[in-house]
């Protein structure tokens, strides 16, 4: 598995918060389409065609809750290095028990970015549900050749 620190959107991240809507503090920045230098040609920007590019979530520290609290994963894309005004790229993860979030539990691929995407930014938005979590780390990022050993639904 190649994991890049520039590539990570989360890197250990603290999720112990209340049931909300929640985004990585770091954002991957795609630059400008159409930035190339001229002799090169219009650049066309879409991160979709190529190799797939996986995103990678894994739990740094096992989450805890005093209510039986859930936490979905999604890839999103925005217009700002923030992330407000995002759109969810699909399919992201079920919404994970938090007895299922241990340390090293690893998510299944939350999403490859599909073909024709032209934002410049994206990220991860981390929905927490019925509940505030008490304890619980994340790491996630860009990926290429995913372990297929993990421990992942």
């Amino acid at each position: 598995m190649i994991l890049d620190k520039q590539a990570l959107f989360s890197d250990k991240q603290d999720l112990a918060q209340t049931n909300a809507t929640y985004y990585s503090t770091n954002s991957y920045d795609l630059g400008v389409g159409g930035t190339m230098p001229a002799h090169f040609g219009t650049a066309y920007h879409d991160p979709g065609t190529g190799n797939e590019v996986e995103v990678f979530v894994r739990v740094t520290e096992t989450f805890t809750t005093a209510a039986s609290g859930t936490l979905q994963v999604n890839l999103v894309m925005s217009a700002n290095a923030n992330l407000s005004s995002p759109t969810i790229l699909t399919p992201g993860t079920a919404a994970m028990a938090v007895s299922a979030l241990v340390a090293g539990y690893q998510f299944r691929t939350v999403c490859s970015i599909p073909h024709g995407t032209t934002a410049r930014y994206f990220g991860i938005q981390y929905v927490i549900a019925t509940g505030a979590m008490s304890a619980g780390k994340i790491t996630a990022g860009f990926v290429v050749d995913q372990d297929d050993n993990y421990k992942g639904i």
